[in-house]
């Protein structure tokens, strides 16, 4: 019997992680303000050719075509993000972190599967409420083509994630 071919596609990663979640029962968090900045994740992500293949209360999973398109699209909506909360009491402000890797992943119908998504996902736990760590994978795809700048972090230990990972915190400057 003749073996099933996986179907891989090269992808990259966002995983955002909504600092404290999104839960609609949190009075200080009223739920307008969440779905605008959840609609604003989206409208942001489309502008970027970003796709979600999951959107939760707490968390997101953004597919992208290209390492340039995922950290364009992660800090234009960090800086979004910046300027929605500016008005906002600290105690109804929406934070995000945003984790970004770039690797071989596997296509189950629209979902994608694998450890490049796992690793996404740790280094998104990794980022200060509002920051943005990426791989050194994907940094390497990026420098240059992006207005941004990398500060090594080093080898991070994620958790079940079998080796260490080179991560670079993101900054940029305010965008116009």
């Amino acid at each position: 019997m003749a073996k099933e071919r996986v179907v891989r596609r090269l992808t990259a990663i966002v995983a955002a992680g909504v600092v404290g979640g999104l839960q609609p029962t949190r009075r200080d968090r009223p739920a307008h303000l969440q779905a605008q900045r959840l609609e604003l994740l989206r409208s942001v992500g489309l502008r970027h050719c970003g796709r979600f293949i999951t959107l939760t209360d707490g968390g997101v999973l953004g597919a992208f075509p290209s390492a340039v398109d995922a950290l364009e699209f992660a800090i234009e909506f960090q800086q979004a993000m910046l300027d929605a909360n500016r008005d906002q009491p600290e105690d109804v402000r929406i934070a995000y972190r945003l984790g970004l890797h770039i690797g071989d992943l596997i296509v189950d119908g629209e979902d994608l599967n694998g450890e490049e998504v796992n690793i996404a996902a740790r280094l998104e736990a990794a980022a200060l409420p509002g920051g943005i760590i990426v791989s050194a994978a994907l940094r390497d795809l990026v420098v240059e083509k992006v207005a941004a700048s990398f500060e090594a972090l080093g080898p991070v230990i994620l958790e079940n994630i079998k080796w260490p990972i080179s991560a670079f915190h993101v900054t940029w400057a305010k965008l116009v």
